[in-house]
């Protein structure tokens, strides 16, 4: 990738280090004999971002990334029945809570859902997981839910997993990758029994306020 001439070399790149062993077949000069001989190969490269740069290479990375994901209609659907503000940017996603909170609804700033852009996920069904948890999220603060960190994710994740079901969206994460809020869920069981009810109950509450909203517009119609 070519430099932008603007950018001044440095400033606003990143410095790099590619080290690796290499192994090469060598003639020992006293024997005549082949042998394996080792050496390590260390490089410093100077990088910058694909925004700072131009060029062809530039241009394809952009050009992938801008490549349509296929929408899931029925998803689709939901989200925006919801009228929640939900913005595209970065590679975070979080649920933004109002300021201030107890101003709701006539708080000044927050109540936002962030999700990076679609093309960044593994897949389309990743993706709506993902912003129906941040709904769950959203919910929270229409239903007066206050509970601990624990009890929140594991209510957000059962409550995507029962409307991702209810759409029909494929499922295509193994539950491997919500491994990060498995240590949560366990240690807030540990000092209630009943956590994991109170969970499922909630999210059950939480799927049918979030399905509620395309069946009132499916009523509507009819």
């Amino acid at each position: 990738m070519k430099r932008p001439d603007h950018v001044e070399k440095g400033r606003w790149a990143a410095r790099i280090v590619f080290y690796r062993p290499v192994t090469k077949t060598v003639v020992d000069p006293a024997t005549g004999d082949e042998k394996e001989d080792q050496f390590f190969v260390m490089r410093t490269y100077t990088v910058f971002s694909a925004d700072q740069v131009n060029g062809a290479e530039a241009l394809r990375v952009k050009e992938d990334e801008s490549q349509p994901v296929p929408d899931f209609e029925p998803a689709e659907e939901l989200i925006a029945a919801t009228g929640a503000d939900i913005r595209h940017q970065g590679d975070r996603a979080y649920y933004r809570l109002p300021e201030p909170y107890d101003d709701w609804p006539w708080h000044k700033d927050g109540d936002f859902i962030l999700l990076p852009p679609k093309h960044r996920f593994e897949s389309v069904g990743s993706y709506y997981e993902t912003a129906f948890h941040e709904l769950a999220h959203w919910s929270e603060v229409r239903f007066g839910w206050v509970a601990s960190y624990a009890m929140n994710e594991l209510v957000a994740e059962m409550a995507s997993s029962f409307v991702s079901t209810e759409l029909g969206i494929p499922q295509v994460e193994s539950v491997e990758n919500h491994a990060s809020y498995i240590k949560s869920w366990l240690e807030g069981m540990k000092g209630d029994s009943s956590f994991i009810f109170k969970a499922s109950t909630q999210a059950s509450k939480v799927a049918d306020h979030l399905l509620s909203f395309v069946q009132k517009q499916s009523a509507k119609v009819a």
